[in-house]
């Protein structure tokens, strides 16, 4: 399912736009 690589997508995304 693309779906986990897409959640670690949006975790590493939302760490580096904090």
């Amino acid at each position: 399912v693309a779906g986990q690589s897409f959640n670690k997508f949006s975790l590493m995304e939302a760490l580096h736009r904090k």
